[in-house]
């Protein structure tokens, strides 16, 4: 029963964390005015042997595109060719879009080192193949 108990509490603990990560996420702006950079729209599909991760990055070359990655975090980065300028929206006034710049936290147990990446016509698809799990011989 106890054993049951500090399982249930550390599984508490853990949705009160995502959650609160998600509420910052919500949060953070959308445009960084220092750097010019935008978070790109993206998904994030989660199957049993694989985590995809699609990227909207119209407007950016291959050459331009930096994917860098953590045991936890992937960051995408890609610079415009054509910096989009947002001085005829009055809140973004003096702002212009230059890059996008995405940070995800990845899901458990994927392997890191066997990351794919593919990126065509605006589109940026990259793959984490999920660990496999090994049962262990009780003796």
């Amino acid at each position: 029963m106890e054993e049951w108990f500090e399982e249930t509490a550390r599984e508490i603990r853990r949705e009160i964390r995502r959650l609160v990560r998600e509420f910052e996420e919500l949060l953070r702006p959308i445009i960084d005015t220092e750097t010019g950079e935008v978070e790109p729209l993206y998904e994030v599909l989660k199957r049993p042997d694989k985590v995809i991760i699609r990227v909207d990055l119209p407007g950016v070359r291959r050459e331009d595109i930096e994917v860098y990655r953590t045991e936890d975090r992937i960051t995408v980065r890609a610079k415009m060719g054509n910096p989009l300028n947002l001085c005829d929206i009055p809140v973004y006034s003096g702002c212009e879009i230059r890059g996008y710049r995405l940070d995800l936290e990845l899901p458990p147990n994927v392997d890191t080192e066997n990351i794919q990446a593919f990126y065509r016509k605006g589109y940026l698809e990259i793959t984490l193949p999920r660990r496999k799990a090994y049962r262990v011989k009780v003796e």
